[in-house]
């Protein structure tokens, strides 16, 4: 199946109301794509239908994993990074 190039690697992968894994996204993330938001994280398309469903291909994307991490990912880099300068400082 093809993800439509709204889809992005923002949101995070999460489960619909009848358990079918979907894309769930927060508020800016949806009205970016030119969706409505709902409080569950769906975000629908304004003449109906649903965008956290037609990109819930992205979930199985490893790139986009790694962009769900960034931020956990980018703190192991920098707090590593420091480590790194303060055992080559005291040598």
């Amino acid at each position: 199946m093809s993800v439509p190039a709204l889809c992005g690697y923002e949101g995070y992968s999460g489960a619909g109301g009848d358990g079918e894994p979907i894309r769930l996204y927060n508020e800016s993330e949806c009205k970016s794509k030119g969706g409505i938001f709902h409080a569950n994280g769906e975000c629908t398309y304004p003449t109906g239908g649903s965008i956290s469903y037609d990109c819930r291909e992205v979930n199985n994307d490893p790139v986009a994993m790694l962009y769900q991490r960034r931020y956990y990912i980018g703190g192991a880099l920098v707090v590593g990074g420091l480590l790194y300068w303060r055992m080559r400082s005291r040598a």
